[in-house]
């Protein structure tokens, strides 16, 4: 995170799509080497980022941080009515494994 920050211009997007606990995908593939939570951009976003007492020395401001399918990312345009209320069904039964990131640099 500390890199991305780096070569982003003030203002710059990070915006990532990532497996996240609980889903069984956080943990299948063998080159995913820390666990992402719902609650991991904590670390790297607001005012006190709490990543800071580990080393990272970015900030970045959230504009988007929440649970989502793949096949529902539409980076683009917003998503439609129809695929905003699916999201929010699956949200509401647990069936999302993806959480999406889109972050901005602060500098």
């Amino acid at each position: 995170m500390n890199e991305i920050w780096r070569v982003l211009k003030p203002g710059g997007r990070f915006y990532a799509l990532t497996p996240c606990y609980p889903a069984k995908v956080a943990f299948q593939d063998p080159t995913h080497v820390n666990i992402l939570t719902d609650t991991t951009h904590h670390y790297f976003t607001g005012a006190q980022p709490l990543g800071k007492m580990y080393g990272f020395a970015g900030s970045f401001r959230a504009i988007k941080a929440e649970w989502t399918i793949p096949e529902l990312v539409q980076t683009a345009t917003e998503l439609s009515w129809r695929q905003e209320m699916s999201r929010k069904r699956r949200a509401k039964r647990g069936a999302l494994s993806y959480f999406l990131w889109d972050f901005e640099a602060q500098k």
